[in-house]
């Protein structure tokens, strides 16, 4: 079904014929019933020659008659539809919602990034809520926020967050983290904390995700203060933060420059019942070694080796690039050859980083001598990034 077709239009004359008679009415009951017989993995049957009696009509008798209990076959069908002939919004909510009752969420997802992307100026919201003569099913609002980011229309997808909150049919918690991630990534921090208003006015209870994503947001907005008694206002709610969250406020201050702050935090999260993970030291290291505290990071690299912590590629870049930056470069060498030894494959980072401190210090020659030992490490891909 690729090429253009001509439709032949219903008249007063064919709609008066007996119904066995009439094409348009013969040629819902053909499609419908091919469509209720056919498994949701089935190959799509060429039905070319039907094609010139479709038109708008028929295909909401279509809808009606095998969307709801075979949803998945109808959309293949509408989809595979030439132009001119598309479905129209309510025939994909219908079918979104069809999908989303019989549980087939990824499905409805993909129904609604279609209704986006074939009506881009359709208002989908109002369309979807009445799509079902009963409620619409509950995931659907969520759905359509999650396809609006899906193409990359994040205003569409706020407005709709809060204008299905207002009307008692929220997104679900998963839906609204996709929203406020993408806010955050986006940096409109007004309209973040007005979506985790709604949210909480709607009653859709947050996760641990929701509160990572918020504090995270402070912390990216430069606020890591703020973020410190936010986490400190969860905690008197209940919500115990997570090692991800420390995580974030870790990375916050030190981004700010404030590594006292981080330090205490790093030392209190056994206290509260999280310890420090690989991610926890990492950061911390990479403060120390921003703030020339070189010394005091390699110390913590070796207490979290002691700890039980195998340290990755990004733990060893890290401590590599602090004696690079400070013309440590044996140290340097030594930790380099230690890290493609332990065996870890990704050293092309850190070995760009080894070289490139032996050419800015003017020892060369040292570095070529280390390169070939270190050709069995790294792979031609590898190689060619370093």
């Amino acid at each position: 079904m690729s090429k253009a077709v001509s439709r032949i239009p219903s008249s007063t004359l064919t709609s008066l014929l007996p119904r066995a008679l009439n094409p348009h009415v013969a040629v819902v009951d053909l499609v419908a019933t091919h469509l209720t017989a056919v498994t949701d993995d089935a190959e799509p049957v060429d039905l070319t020659r039907l094609l010139p009696y479709l038109g708008h009509d028929e295909l909401t008798a279509v809808v009606l008659r095998a969307g709801h209990s075979h949803p998945l076959p109808t959309l293949r069908f509408l989809l595979a539809l030439p132009p001119p002939l598309q479905p129209s919004p309510p025939h994909l909510a219908f079918l979104a919602h069809s999908l989303a009752s019989s549980r087939l969420f990824s499905h409805a997802l993909g129904a609604l990034s279609h209704l986006i992307r074939l009506h881009p100026r359709h208002d989908a919201l109002p369309t979807l809520l009445v799509a079902s003569a009963t409620a619409p099913h509950p995931s659907l609002p969520g759905l359509l926020v999650k396809a609006l980011l899906r193409h990359a229309r994040l205003r569409d997808a706020f407005r709709s967050a809060l204008r299905a909150a207002a009307a008692g049919a929220p997104p679900d918690a998963a839906a609204f983290n996709s929203l406020l991630a993408a806010l955050s990534r986006a940096g409109r921090f007004d309209e973040l904390w007005a979506a985790r208003g709604a949210m909480v006015r709607a009653g859709v209870r947050p996760d641990a995700r929701t509160f990572n994503i918020l504090v995270a947001a402070l912390c990216r907005g430069e606020d890591a203060e703020r973020a410190q008694g936010f986490l400190e206002e969860l905690e008197e709610q209940g919500f115990e933060p997570d090692v991800v969250t420390y995580n974030t406020l870790l990375a916050g201050y030190c981004r700010k420059g404030r590594l006292q702050d981080a330090l205490h935090l790093f030392g209190v999260m056994p206290y509260r019942r999280v310890p420090p993970d690989l991610v926890s030291h990492t950061i911390l290291m990479d403060g120390l070694c921003k703030a020339w505290r070189l010394n005091e990071a390699r110390r913590m690299f070796d207490r979290m080796v002691q700890g039980g912590l195998c340290p990755d590629a990004v733990a060893y870049s890290v401590l590599i690039t602090g004696y690079c930056n400070e013309g440590q470069l044996k140290e340097a060498r030594s930790l380099l050859m230690e890290m493609a030894g332990s065996g870890l494959l990704d050293i092309a980072f850190a070995l760009r980083v080894v070289i490139e401190g032996h050419v800015k210090f003017g020892k060369l020659l040292t570095c070529l001598n280390m390169v070939a030992p270190l050709r069995k490490y790294v792979d031609d891909r590898g190689w060619a990034q370093s």
